[in-house]
């Protein structure tokens, strides 16, 4: 019996790898959004310039006064270990997120025994809103480890007889921990809250001291920005910030999932519990007491409190609070087992899908990332600068949002990129003559959007005003709630003609670009003056000696209209050397191949339009 309550905490490990594992689910879940692009732009990490840690903090300072620099230093280096892709950079937030889980164990057993320990870890790893901070790459894990950190060594240093570990400990990490974020400083408060309640000891006096001490380093960067953060304060803030009932109301219900009738149970059976617990209890009640009055006395004043994860750092302490409450439980016979159990479902279904998160007050809905990504690669691959490309990610009205996300997506690109709810004309005319300024005779126009929200309203308008000086080449669709539209000019040079025995046919080949290692698309639209129901248009690729080695063929559209089409030819499983892509036109019935006239590619053998050369390497 003894040997198994010392492996209690190894039921630590599958509460850790459940939490990860909802969490890594997430990494490529959802889209980059602004906060996350602006965690790159202020660990300067690719594809934002690269300068040194020196340089990093000038610019934090000058650029970004409310963004306090741990977080953003932790982030580079890790971006310099794992690579810089959205899942790596994510996953450093995973990673800190099961620190917390785990310091949190160890500050229920320090501070009551093992099972309240495990009981909180559980409570902790069941909360939607810690799952998803554990995927975002910003600093509320960091946040989050610290001040369990901070509070587990504090406990040692007040109610044990500690060796020094503990007092380096809480000296370090509650640096780091006020230069993590501003608000960070109601840990500190908190905790010294509780700990004028203590008999003054000499002991009590020498914590006082290092705690003030520590919290003190702050004070250069706050003299640096200070004036600074008070004016972005001020931006705006107070028509979203909580008022004094919104504050505790939201705390609750977002920690519990919603579960408010259950957290409120939890917290009277802690206060009837036993008598060895009661000073646990009492730190948990003085600190989330002290931290919510603090949040809305500092409220009153100025509107820093716009959003829930600004009180992250009480979740592993309303956790404790929760895990005193069913140890009560268990004592009376309660199956604590299921409680837990259900509490983790009930929290892995929400963030299943991000929803819970999303519905909270003041949240940019995420964007679900599916084949997005895929297709701004593609796009990136196959424009040129002078396109216009054009998306709709999000609901109406909310553009702002994503003007970051896409602009990180495409930088360094040169491409111009815009949200179709950015056009502001009201008037219609005025709404043409705004398409017409933008699209300024770019070559193609590309139109990704999402099927799945509310339409712009003007997007029967744009459609028509651009079809008036382009020709519609192709719409695909990546996943049933995105599809992906391509215009090209109308009044493009004509690349080749073709004199056919009934009819004459015109080609302009708008864009032909190998996009991926092992597939090329070629955008051509064809003009006839017959229809030509027997004609067709193959793509070859010929080796270095001049062997076809590779061909795909497509039938010509109805041509009784001029069509446009983009053709796309997957080329895998060739070997290294040099490639040529070559465009014929010729008769499917007799196979007979039609000379072109070009003065746009050269041609080879006298039916072979040449498009483009490449290499190919192993």
């Amino acid at each position: 019996m003894r040997t198994l309550r010392q492996r209690e905490w190894l039921w630590l490990v599958p509460i850790l790898l459940i939490a990860a594992g909802l969490a890594i689910r997430l990494l490529n879940f959802d889209l980059l959004w602004g906060d996350e692009v602006l965690s790159y732009d202020h660990a300067n990490l690719p594809p934002y310039s690269q300068v040194d840690l020196w340089a990093q903090l000038q610019r934090l300072i000058e650029r970004f006064p409310t963004q306090s620099p741990a977080y953003f230093v932790l982030l580079k280096l890790w971006g310099g270990l794992v690579g810089v892709e959205r899942l790596a950079i994510r996953s450093l937030s995973v990673l800190l997120g099961m620190v917390v889980i785990a310091m949190t164990y160890r500050l229920g057993t320090t501070m009551v025994n093992k099972r309240v320990g495990l009981y909180a870890a559980v409570v902790l790893a069941g909360s939607t809103l810690m799952i998803y901070y554990m995927h975002e790459a910003r600093q509320y894990a960091l946040l989050l480890a610290l001040s369990t950190t901070v509070t587990w060594a504090y406990w040692r240093m007040q109610h044990a007889r500690p060796g020094r570990w503990p007092w380096i400990t809480f000296v370090i990490a509650s640096v780091m921990l006020v230069y993590t974020h501003w608000l960070a400083l109601l840990v500190p408060l908190g905790i010294g809250l509780y700990h004028l309640t203590q008999p003054k000891t000499r002991r009590w006096w020498v914590i006082l001291l290092t705690l003030i001490a520590a919290n003190a380093t702050i004070l250069p960067w706050a003299i640096l920005q200070l004036p600074n953060i008070m004016n972005e304060l001020g931006d705006g803030r107070d028509a979203i910030a909580f008022n004094a009932l919104d504050i505790p109301g939201t705390v609750f219900y977002a920690f519990s999932n919603g579960g408010m009738a259950l957290l409120l149970a939890l917290t009277i059976f802690a206060i009837m519990g036993r008598h060895n617990d009661k000073e646990a209890l009492r730190f948990c009640l003085i600190v989330i007491t002290g931290t919510l009055i603090a949040a809305i006395v500092v409220n009153s004043i100025t509107p820093a409190f716009i959003h829930v994860r600004y009180f992250m750092m009480l979740w592993p302490v309303l956790a404790l609070l929760a895990a005193l409450g069913l140890s009560k439980l268990a004592e009376m016979r309660v199956p604590v087992a299921l409680l837990l159990v259900s509490w983790l479902v009930a929290g892995a279904i929400p963030s299943w899908t991000l929803d819970f998160a999303a519905e909270l007050p003041n949240t940019q809905q995420p964007i679900i990332a599916g084949e997005l990504p895929e297709v701004m690669r593609v796009i990136k691959a196959e424009a040129d600068p002078d396109d216009l490309i054009v998306f709709h990610l999000t609901q109406p009205g909310n553009e702002q949002s994503q003007r970051a996300p896409l602009e990180f997506q495409f930088q360094w690109t040169d491409m111009r990129v815009i949200q179709l709810g950015e056009l502001g004309s009201v008037f219609e005319d005025d709404y043409r003559a705004e398409v017409d300024n933008l699209v300024a005779d770019a070559p193609l126009v590309w139109l990704a959007q999402r099927t799945d929200i509310e339409q712009v309203t003007d997007l029967p308008i744009f459609e028509d005003e651009i079809s008036q000086g382009y020709v519609f080449c192709d719409l695909w669709q990546p996943e049933e709630r995105v599809d992906v539209r391509v215009w090209a000019d109308r009044d493009a040079p004509v690349s080749a003609s073709y004199a056919l025995a009934d009819a004459q046919l015109d080609l302009r080949v708008h864009r032909a670009r190998r996009y991926d290692p092992a597939l090329i698309s070629v955008i051509v639209d064809y003009e006839a003056t017959a229809p030509l129901p027997e004609t067709s248009v193959a793509l070859h690729i010929y080796d270095e000696s001049d062997q076809l080695v590779q061909q795909a063929d497509f039938a010509l559209p109805d041509l009784s209209q001029r069509q446009c089409n983009r053709l796309q030819m997957d080329f895998g499983g060739l070997g290294a050397g040099d490639y040529r892509l070559d465009l014929i036109v010729y008769d499917r019935a007799s196979g007979e191949r039609y000379a072109p006239a070009s003065e746009t590619y050269p041609l080879q053998s006298d039916d072979r339009l040449e498009l483009f050369t490449m290499t190919l390497f192993d």
